[in-house]
């Protein structure tokens, strides 16, 4: 928006800035004529060694010409009147409680201010601020901006308010406030060296977070993320600090903003085991199944570490002896469960049978 000032200060203003360029020309008229004359006289070297003496002779009078005009202009620009349009802060008081703004309203409202330049110089240390009541706001209210809301400017001020620039209106939008907990959900590639594997899944510190914000929003979250990072080639374990990926509205508010992760990498290694003992499932009452033979073996594979700790208790073999109906002769294959993140193989045997005895 383009201000005009007032006629007469205008006029004011131009005579006296006309008056400082004709003085600043017939000065520098004065010094090129005479620079001229010493050049044609006595040369290059002799002009500039009397521009030296010129500059050295008496330059604290010089010097103190030069701040003095240099203030009165300031005194005298100052002191005219003037409008412009300043940013004033726009805050919300009187929130009902309980209650929370779905939309974030304007940082700042555009205010025309009418005053001395003395006093707009003043404006900038004052704390300026347009207050909105919204004790009476109902879930969605629009409210027009009025210059009696402006707080911090007293009124003998020689800078007051005399229109609001803009935005002249804004709506308030408000809903009920929840808080609930989501789990984070960690968005890291690996990329495992040959020879190496990742054991259990990524563990995450905290592995959830409470978000708050408005009610419509945040019921509708059922998780949140991290950011996304990528290991290349990674061959031991993996620890670091990772942010949450921020909220579409700038209302929801999260209870951590970065999460502690650790990836737990090993050297893939591989053992046998004996002598796991296979037991019968399904088995009726009344009767009593013997498993023939009562063991097998089998090549566990997995993190070294983590298959150094496997005792055979931790690996469950059975038969189902109700399915054996469906092997015409009798030999049924095991059902084997091993630990996780532990795959097995060269099952031995493969095939049992069952002796059935009633008790």
């Amino acid at each position: 928006m383009r201000i005009q000032h007032p006629y007469r200060q205008r006029r004011n203003q131009f005579r006296e800035v006309g008056r400082t360029l004709t003085k600043i020309t017939t000065v520098i008229r004065r010094t090129v004529v005479r620079s001229r004359r010493v050049l044609r006289s006595q040369g290059t070297m002799k002009t500039i060694q009397h521009i030296r003496t010129w500059l050295a002779y008496n330059y604290q009078v010089k010097l103190f010409s030069l701040i003095s005009a240099l203030f009165l202009w300031f005194y005298v620009v100052t002191d005219n009147s003037y409008e412009y349009a300043v940013e004033v802060p726009l805050r919300v008081r009187n929130q009902p409680e309980g209650r929370i703004l779905v939309q974030s309203l304007p940082e700042s409202v555009r205010v025309l201010f009418r005053g001395t330049g003395k006093a707009f110089l003043g404006l900038g240390f004052r704390n300026k601020r347009l207050e909105l009541d919204i004790s009476k706001a109902e879930d969605a209210t629009l409210y027009s901006l009025t210059l009696d809301m402006i707080r911090g400017i007293p009124r003998a001020e020689d800078c007051q308010p005399v229109q609001i620039v803009g935005p002249d209106t804004v709506w308030v939008h408000l809903d009920q406030a929840l808080e609930k907990k989501v789990p984070v959900i960690p968005r890291l590639l690996i990329d495992l060296a040959d020879g190496y594997t990742q054991v259990g899944s990524i563990a995450l510190d905290p592995d959830s977070i409470r978000v708050s914000g408005p009610k419509s929003i945040v019921q509708q979250l059922v998780s949140v993320t991290t950011d996304r990072r990528v290991f290349e080639n990674i061959s031991r374990r993996v620890r670091g600090k990772i942010g949450v990926t921020p909220p579409e509205s700038d209302r929801v508010v999260y209870s951590a903003e970065t999460i502690h992760f650790e990836i737990d990498i090993q050297r893939m290694h591989e053992i046998e085991m004996r002598e796991i003992p296979v037991e019968a499932v399904n088995v009726p009452p009344g009767l009593n199944v013997l498993v023939v033979p009562p063991t097998l073996s089998l090549k566990l594979r997995g993190g070294v570490d983590l298959l150094m700790r496997i005792r055979k208790e931790e690996i469950l073999a059975t038969i189902d002896f109700g399915s054996r109906y469906r092997y015409p002769d009798d030999r049924i294959p095991a059902s084997i469960n091993v630990p996780r993140d532990v795959t097995f193989s060269d099952v031995h045997p493969k095939f049992f049978e069952c002796i059935v005895e009633r008790r």
